[in-house]
């Protein structure tokens, strides 16, 4: 009984036949499905959330601090493959982006008691279309 992912090998009609996917009580449920989304590095980030929010090309981040948006943070750098980068206030992104797509965040932001300072790196790579929203905690 085939159960899980993986690939089954077979013969119709004299020809090899390959199907790959996922079986559940030895029927084929469908293909694995590719996550949207892979984060490549995180350097000093405490935490992050990431959300499809709707259909086109963009991701937009927030650099959060307590619930609230960071406004200490300096020498912010963005970079991405394609589109073009946009900021308004304390939201920061790209949109007309063509996936997949490797956006890199990287700044500097003050420790909790606000006595020195540490770079923090975000790097993450879309495989999927669509408008997303990253929020970022340090």
């Amino acid at each position: 009984m085939r159960n899980g992912y993986g690939k089954y090998s077979f013969v119709i009609n004299g020809k090899d036949s390959v199907q790959e996917g996922q079986w559940l009580n030895d029927e084929f449920k469908g293909l694995r499905k590719q996550p949207e989304y892979k984060v490549v590095r995180k350097l000093n980030v405490e935490r992050y959330s990431v959300h499809k929010t709707g259909e086109g090309e963009a991701v937009y981040y927030n650099i959060m601090r307590g619930g609230t948006p960071n406004r200490e943070i300096e020498n912010l750098i963005l970079s991405s493959e394609s589109g073009y980068e946009v900021r308004q206030g304390t939201i920061l992104g790209y949109e007309n982006l063509t996936f997949p797509v490797t956006i890199k965040i990287s700044y500097y932001v003050w420790n909790h008691l606000h006595t020195t300072q540490y770079n923090a790196v975000f790097e993450i790579t879309f495989s999927q279309p669509g408008i997303y929203e990253v929020n970022l905690y340090n």
